[in-house]
């Protein structure tokens, strides 16, 4: 006889419990279980982590290099399914990557945040980048997601140590990014658009 199914479940990080998102996923019928997670902030299956960013959090952790750090360890451990989750207020910014104080002043600063994101995703072409406009679609989402897949189990989370974003450019291409080693605040805006404009036109079709 097969074992009886687990019943539905999700690692939380205990620092995802000043949003509402965990106590969504209960409200489904989902066990929560709150640890400290090393990796991500949701681990909905042995697949499938997820890095959840307000705008305002995705717009500073692309400044800071923190986001690349936390996407090279997701896909370190989680290679088939490493998640962004990005959540925006449709009713006060609609789809776009603006949001209070973090809201953008100029032209240069929205091209600069986005050609960050374009690189992060032209660098680990593995990441599934997933926008919600609520906390709400977000759990509709999460269980959609985990439909007809195993659990994840607590013994199984993968412990690491801090990564570093330092030779990001220089693993996209030496010649083109030695100029800027670093997604920091100091790289500019005009190296990031060339590198992220050249890759785009290296690609296929």
């Amino acid at each position: 006889l097969k074992p009886p199914p687990l019943p539905a479940q999700v690692i939380v990080d205990v620092r995802e419990f000043r949003s509402e998102l965990p106590c969504l996923l209960h409200r489904r019928g989902i066990t929560i279980l709150p640890v400290t997670i090393d990796v991500g902030d949701y681990v909905l299956t042995p697949d499938i982590c997820v890095e959840r960013k307000s705008v305002s959090d995705l717009i500073g952790s692309l400044n800071s290099g923190r986001l690349y750090n936390q996407v090279v360890n997701m896909t370190q451990h989680y290679r088939r399914s490493p998640v962004l989750l990005i959540e925006f207020d449709a009713e006060r910014t609609g789809f776009a990557l603006y949001h209070g104080r973090a809201a953008m002043s100029s032209e240069l600063n929205s091209s600069d945040t986005i050609s960050r994101l374009s690189l992060l995703t032209l660098h680990f072409p593995q990441l599934r980048i997933l926008w919600s406009p609520a906390p709400h679609a977000s759990a509709e989402l999460f269980h959609d997601l985990k439909r007809g897949r195993p659990q994840p189990q607590l013994q199984l989370l993968p412990s690491v140590s801090a990564a570093t974003a330092g030779d990001f450019y220089n693993d996209v291409d030496d010649s083109e990014a030695s100029s800027s080693t670093s997604l920091t605040p100091a790289a500019s805006a005009a190296t990031l658009r060339h590198v992220a404009r050249s890759m785009l036109l290296r690609m296929p079709g």
